[in-house]
Formats: C-alpha cells, sequence, structure tokens
C-alpha cells in the first residue's frame, strides 16, 4: 500500500471508487448561515437551537449542511436536503437512504475553524483532526488513556517534540476507534501505535483483540496548523488513492494538499499480548 503525493487531485462531484477515500476540508468562519441552515431537517434544527454557544451552533449547522452537499456530489439523485441519517448503538451517524446505504461510509471530525469530512468507497473510515496550537496536558493524559509503550515514548520526546507527539498519537486513536464505530466505549489503552520517521505500526492486546492486518492508517498536516489522524478497515485493499478538495459556501474550492507525515504498513504482524503494548 502506498499512498503518491501525485495521486492527490480535486474530486469535486464524484463518487469514491472502492480503492479510494475523500477526504474534504471545510473552514467554517465565512459561512453563508442562511444558505447552511435551508440544508438541515427539523430535527437538526432543533439540535442547533438547544446549543448555547453560537460558534457551536455556526459549527453544527456548517458541519451538517456540508455532509448533505458532499454526499449529493457523489448521489446526485439525492437533494441535499433530502438526506436521512440513522445512529449506531454508540452514536455513530450513517446514511440512512436506501439507495445509498452501504455503499459508501462517511466520517466527521472538527476543531476550531476547520471541519473535515471523509468518504470511503469499500471500508468503515474514520477521520480526527487538532489544532497544533491546542494546549493539552499531554502527559496526564497519556498516563490515563496511552499504553504503556506510548506512555514512555512520549516522555522520551524532546520538550519542544511532545506536544506534537501527543497530538500524532491521540489523532490516530480517535480516528480508530471512530472507524470501529464505537467511540470511547473502545478501551483507547489497548491500541497501541509506533511511529517512526515515515512509516507507523500499530498493536493490539488481548482485551481489544483486532488484527493489524485489517487497517491502513495515515498521519497528515495541512500546513502548520492541523494534524489529521485517518483510519481504514478493509484488508483486501492493497493501495488507497486519498483525494483531497476543499468546499467554501457549499461548492468545491481550491484543491488543498496535506503533507503525508507517516502512514501504515501493511506487513505488520498480529500482536494480541498485552507485552506486546510495554515499553
Amino acid at each position: 500500500m502506498q499512498l503518491r503525493a501525485g495521486r492527490y487531485r480535486c474530486i469535486c462531484m464524484l463518487m469514491p471508487a472502492a480503492d479510494e477515500i475523500h477526504m474534504w476540508y471545510v473552514r467554517n468562519q465565512d459561512a453563508n448561515a442562511d444558505a447552511h441552515l435551508a440544508l438541515l431537517s427539523a430535527d437538526e434544527k432543533q439540535r442547533m437551537a438547544r446549543l448555547q454557544v453560537a460558534s457551536m451552533r455556526q459549527q453544527f449547522v456548517v458541519t451538517r449542511a456540508s455532509v448533505r452537499t458532499i454526499l449529493s456530489f457523489s448521489f446526485p439523485e439525492i437533494a441535499a436536503t433530502d438526506w436521512v441519517f440513522d445512529r449506531n448503538p454508540w452514536g455513530r451517524p450513517g446514511i440512512a437512504n436506501p439507495e445509498a446505504k452501504g455503499r459508501v461510509s462517511f466520517n466527521i471530525a472538527h476543531t476550531d475553524g476547520l471541519i473535515v469530512i471523509a468518504l470511503s468507497g469499500s471500508g468503515e473510515v474514520g477521520v480526527d483532526v487538532e489544532r497544533t496550537s491546542r494546549e493539552t496536558r499531554a502527559l496526564a493524559l497519556a498516563d490515563r488513556y496511552f499504553s504503556a509503550s506510548e506512555a514512555a515514548a512520549l516522555r522520551a520526546s524532546a520538550s519542544e517534540d511532545l506536544h506534537r507527539h501527543f497530538l500524532d498519537l491521540w489523532t490516530l486513536k480517535e480516528a480508530y476507534i471512530k472507524a470501529c464505530g464505537k467511540g470511547l466505549a473502545m478501551p483507547l489503552r489497548s491500541i497501541s501505535f509506533t511511529l517512526n520517521d515515515a512509516d507507523l505500526r500499530v498493536a493490539f492486546d488481548e482485551e481489544c483483540a483486532d488484527d493489524p492486518l485489517r487497517w491502513q492508517f495515515w498521519q497528515l498536516a495541512l500546513g502548520a496548523t492541523h494534524h489529521v489522524g485517518l483510519a481504514l478497515v478493509d484488508a483486501a485493499l492493497p493501495e488507497v488513492s486519498l483525494r483531497c478538495c476543499s468546499l467554501i459556501d457549499l461548492q468545491p474550492g481550491p484543491l488543498e494538499v496535506p503533507g503525508i507525515i507517516r502512514q501504515s504498513m501493511r506487513s505488520q504482524e498480529r500482536m494480541y499480548s498485552r507485552t506486546n503494548l510495554e515499553p
């Protein structure tokens, strides 16, 4: 599995092929509120109205309108206002429209000023995004949520690298549990990433009992301001193309090419013992 920078292109109104992930970047500061709000369902408008903070209301409206718009690029026979969504037992949203259900997987992540929406043409996809300027209690969070080997690697980081190293691990863990569809019901300490210069590896202990060979991961940088973690579960795909575009006022915008920090290697060993997660 390889991901080549030369294979990025703006995909605009195409449905992702079986071996593709489409990633859309939406910057929500200057959104046309009326145009976005008009696309939301009555339930979504009620959920938006319950939010107490204006910036959270705006982000919610832009996120929901963008998802609807992007899905209609892939399925032009379904108007953006006609999408129907359901949720799995852990709250992950999915497509309920019979003509599109099961044909594409999507996942959403957002942080201040930026929304990322990933679509997969085959397996379940998970994505997470964080601002590089986000303040964190990195070591305290690592002691609570990271495997022993991850926490040890973080503590061994140079002080100027500790924050970036923490976000690298956090976004990958978030992307994995979102692709699984169970959110924080997943035991984060049972998932362990090892980060090298250009690649990464994952291991699971017996509580998680997953198979690394089912998974592909990417770690991306959108300029100097945001880090993105991306996870795909589909053991049948030897190579995946990642295609990226931006959305501005519900229309495709300029291509935004993230830098590839590192990606997973398919030749991973199956590791289930908790001892594999120790430093």
